[in-house]
C-alpha cells in the first residue's frame, strides 16, 4: 500500500492490557475487581506513552479495572466508549468491532484483558512475526502500538506491523 493511498488509509492501533488488579475475592465478582495501588502507579506511568500515540477513540472493556486504567491515563485517551462486550470478548470478536470503527478514525486505543490482547496483536502481526520478537509478553499495563496497512473494514490477521511495544 502507497502511504497516500486513499482507499486504504493507513491506521494505528494500540492495544493495552488493564494495569494490576486485586485478586478476586469471596465477595468480589471478578468484573468488579479494581487496581491496586501499584496498578494505579503503572496506568498512570503510561499516560505519556498514550499521549503520544494520540487516540482518537478508545475502546474501554466494561470491567471496573480496565475503566480505572483508562482514568488513569486521563485526558490522554480522547473520545472513549466504554464496551461491556469487550470484557469477555475473543480476538475474533474484537477484530469485527474494530471493522466497524467509522474510516475517519486513524489511531484506536483498546484496553481490555489477557489473553485476548496478545493474541489479537499477535494475530495482527502475523505469528511468524510474533515469534522473531520472543512472542508479545502483555504484563499489565503493556502497551502495544500496531501500523495497520488496510482500512478499519478490512482488518484481519497479518495486517499489522509492529511498530512499538512497552511491557
Amino acid at each position: 500500500m502507497n502511504e497516500g493511498d486513499s482507499t486504504e488509509p493507513r491506521n494505528r492501533l494500540a492495544i493495552m492490557r488493564h494495569a494490576d488488579a486485586a485478586p478476586p475475592g469471596p465477595r468480589t465478582s471478578d468484573a468488579d475487581r479494581s487496581l491496586t495501588e501499584l496498578g494505579r502507579h503503572r496506568a498512570a506511568d503510561r499516560r505519556g506513552i498514550v499521549r503520544a500515540f494520540g487516540p482518537s477513540l478508545t475502546l474501554c472493556s466494561s470491567a471496573r479495572r480496565a475503566q480505572e486504567t483508562m482514568a488513569e491515563l486521563g485526558d490522554a485517551v480522547g473520545d472513549h466508549l466504554i464496551e461491556e462486550g469487550l470484557y469477555h470478548a475473543s480476538p475474533t470478536s474484537l477484530l469485527q468491532r474494530l471493522s466497524a470503527v467509522e474510516e475517519h478514525t486513524s489511531r484506536v486505543l483498546v484496553i481490555a484483558h489477557m489473553p485476548t490482547v496478545r493474541m489479537l496483536a499477535e494475530g495482527l502481526i502475523g505469528r511468524a512475526a510474533a515469534d522473531r520478537v520472543g512472542g508479545l509478553p502483555f504484563a499489565p499495563g503493556a502497551v502495544a502500538v500496531l501500523d495497520v496497512d488496510v482500512s478499519w473494514a478490512a482488518i484481519d490477521g497479518g495486517v499489522a506491523s509492529l511498530a512499538a511495544f512497552h511491557s
